[in-house]
């Protein structure tokens, strides 16, 4: 696989995963906003997008940007090939860097000064020319990623809180849930909303419906243990939340294009 699987430098406008739910295959994705407001949804959790913000995202949750107003939404982007960027974590020693801002919560989010935030801009347009060129491209991409990286150190406790709001609760109840069977009277009694209100705001703030994303969320869920456990594709359906063996093998076939075994075949890092 190479390592940078889809890069973007000070791009303006729409792009295909604007208001789209997606995930990637063992990749990492770093965004830096330039300009817009919105959105930026996170595997549970839902970030203001703002002006100078970055964004680092464990692909394999779902995730994907909601601005207000697309035609004028500038960012940089980058995705990475998990091994690649562990492999600079090896060679620089910020495993737990690592872990902590892609791992533990399906990525975090840091406001960058404006001194900061122009550095970050001079490193993705780095990036940019080393892609072009072609030459030392891995050593090159590797450091401008780290020197990315330590942004997120430097600001350590300082990251961007998500928002708090009712469909911030919704989304907390259905990831503590998730292994279980959830209806839509559980959210609402727990949350304590109305179903109209629940479907509606759920929607107009996710861009998705609650069903879609629990079933994303259970994919993903089930990708990770797929490629980094031994547990047998039974297990994984059970403990995923999914109601038969056979449901989890249909909506994982239509989700990935692959069956479960297919998928842990291709993917798999589990000794």
């Amino acid at each position: 696989m190479k390592e940078v699987l889809d890069f973007s430098f000070n791009e303006k406008g729409r792009d295909n995963f604007i208001h789209q739910k997606h995930y990637h295959n063992t990749c990492y994705e770093v965004i830096h906003i330039i300009h817009g407001e919105g959105s930026v949804v996170l595997k549970d959790k839902i970030y203001p997008m703002k002006n100078n913000c970055i964004y680092f995202i464990n692909g394999m949750d779902i995730h994907y940007t909601a601005p207000n107003n697309p035609a004028q939404y500038v960012r940089s982007k980058i995705l990475i090939n998990s091994d690649f960027v562990e492999n600079v974590a090896e060679s620089t020693d910020c495993h737990d860097l690592i872990k902590k801002i892609f791992i533990q919560d399906g990525g975090i989010c840091i406001e960058l000064n404006e001194k900061e935030n122009e550095i970050v801009d001079k490193e993705f347009k780095k990036m940019s020319e080393t892609l072009k060129s072609g030459s030392y491209k891995k050593l090159n991409i590797a450091i401008s990623l780290f020197n990315i990286f330590q942004y997120a150190r430097n600001h350590n406790e300082e990251y961007v809180k998500p928002k708090s709001d009712k469909i911030s609760e919704v989304l907390e109840y259905i990831n503590k849930n998730i292994e279980k069977k959830i209806s839509l009277d559980d959210i609402c009694k727990n949350v304590h909303i109305s179903k109209y209100y629940l479907c509606h705001t759920f929607k107009k703030n996710t861009q998705i419906s609650i069903y879609d994303y629990i079933l994303s969320r259970r994919i993903s869920m089930a990708k990770k243990r797929l490629i980094y456990t031994d547990m047998t594709i039974s297990e994984i359906a059970l403990c995923c939340g999914f109601s038969s063996f056979a449901y989890f093998s249909k909506a994982f076939k239509e989700a990935e294009s692959l069956t479960p075994k297919q998928y842990r075949k291709n993917y798999s890092k589990h000794e």
